[in-house]
């Protein structure tokens, strides 16, 4: 049985924020499809859109990304995409340009996975704040309007399987290294550990995270990851919930290369979690990136009476 919504939804619903649609749809999911034991979650990232209305061309990094949707969709038990930030390229001095390149990357989504979709096989679609999706305007640095307005929350809880399952959308900062707070970081763990208290008292999760922590090989991208102070924050979240973290999704990291991004780029010892480079840090639209294949994860879920246990990791390319 397909995971895809199985119940006609309301079209003005698509006038929403995005990732209010994408609750939306995983709660109609879960009403319509609780017998179906096998599902996978895609990840995917660092698209970094740069086409504006008045600047198209072809392959650009945002038909590349529709083509990617297209490839994702065959898969009829995707429960759930998940973007893990960077969307877009983003203008470092026109957050007016900013918030049209997210605007359109929106649409294109849309279309992609909505709109050109039948009513009973839509695939929800959720997104995380990257670095690059910031407004940078000269007069209000690292602003999260754009993304708030179109997007939602910048971190936030989002139930996947009702009951057994949620993700964690942690926002990282605004800079290669994260927040230049530790204060700022802090807010938004606690914001949601309080979601966690408040609203998911049994379930387990997934954690997606832009920026790595500088962690095992991670360590070796100081300048893409964590900083020390940030990363023993996230390390003191990370071990408080040890036992009820499956794995964790990130990105960021455009020049690591592996054989295999499908396999964990380290594995937190307490608690065994695995931290996966979502397609070895996504890819960019430029020279230095151009003849990279866009790729993204999928994780692959069987439900084993109420409790999801990750199976495997395979890419989609």
């Amino acid at each position: 049985m397909s995971s895809h919504s199985s119940n006609i939804v309301n079209a003005s619903l698509f006038k929403k924020k995005v990732n209010y649609i994408g609750k939306k749809l995983l709660e109609n999911n879960n009403d319509y499809n609780m017998n179906n034991n096998f599902f996978s979650i895609v990840f995917i990232s660092d698209t970094h859109s740069e086409q504006l209305t008045e600047n198209k061309r072809k392959n650009s990094s945002l038909e590349q990304y529709c083509m990617l949707l297209k490839k994702v969709k065959v898969h009829p038990e995707v429960c759930c995409i998940i973007h893990g930030g960077d969307a877009i390229q983003g203008f470092t001095n026109n957050s007016k340009k900013s918030n049209l390149q997210l605007k359109q990357f929106i649409a294109a989504t849309k279309l992609e996975l909505y709109e050109q979709m039948e009513p009973t096989k839509l695939i929800p679609f959720v997104m995380n704040i990257g670095n690059h999706d910031y407004c940078y305007d000269g007069k209000r640095d690292h602003s999260s309007d754009n993304f708030n307005d179109l997007v939602g929350e910048n971190s936030d809880l989002i139930m996947l399987k009702k009951n057994s399952l949620d993700i964690i959308l942690l926002e990282t900062g605004d800079t290669h290294n994260g927040f230049v707070n530790i204060n700022s970081f802090k807010k938004e763990i606690n914001s949601v550990e309080k979601k966690i208290k408040k609203e998911h008292k049994k379930v387990l999760f997934l954690l997606d995270m832009h920026i790595p922590p500088q962690l095992g090989e991670l360590s070796k991208y100081s300048n893409h990851t964590l900083n020390s102070q940030l990363t023993n924050e996230f390390v003191r979240f990370l071990n408080k919930y040890q036992n009820r973290i499956i794995a964790i999704s990130t990105h960021h990291i455009h020049n690591f290369r592996s054989e295999d991004s499908a396999l964990p780029i380290y594995i937190h010892p307490q608690g065994n979690i695995p931290i996966y480079l979502t397609s070895n840090g996504g890819q960019k639209d430029s020279s230095k990136h151009s003849k990279i294949q866009y790729k993204c994860l999928k994780m692959n879920f069987e439900m084993n009476e109420n409790t999801p246990i990750l199976k495997d990791v395979a890419e989609i390319k």
